[in-house]
């Protein structure tokens, strides 16, 4: 009974986990670039949260399309070098 309980539980902690990453994850993004000015980073999640960030022309060093490599997988994406930041900045998430 004790092992039958300690399942169910893993189960609903599972099921739980599952249901708040599906909610809060990511439903669209956006890039808008502004050619004088910067470029405008526009991330909406299903829970209607609206996440923007600017970064202004001067502070972009360079923008880069990088390669991940995982086990399964190549995945490809777009940073931003930003000056003074130590963390590449994701344009898609």
């Amino acid at each position: 009974v004790a092992q039958g309980t300690s399942f169910i539980g893993t189960c609903i902690l599972c099921i739980s986990i599952a249901a708040v990453i599906h909610r809060n994850g990511i439903q669209q993004e956006s890039v808008v670039v502004m050619p004088t000015l910067g470029v405008q980073l526009e991330t909406c999640y299903k829970s209607g949260k609206i996440f923007r960030r600017f970064v202004p022309m001067g502070n972009i060093l360079a923008a880069v399309i990088n390669e991940a490599v995982t086990p399964f997988t190549c995945y490809w994406y777009l940073a931003l070098v930003v000056r003074e930041e130590t963390k590449l900045a994701l344009v898609f998430q």
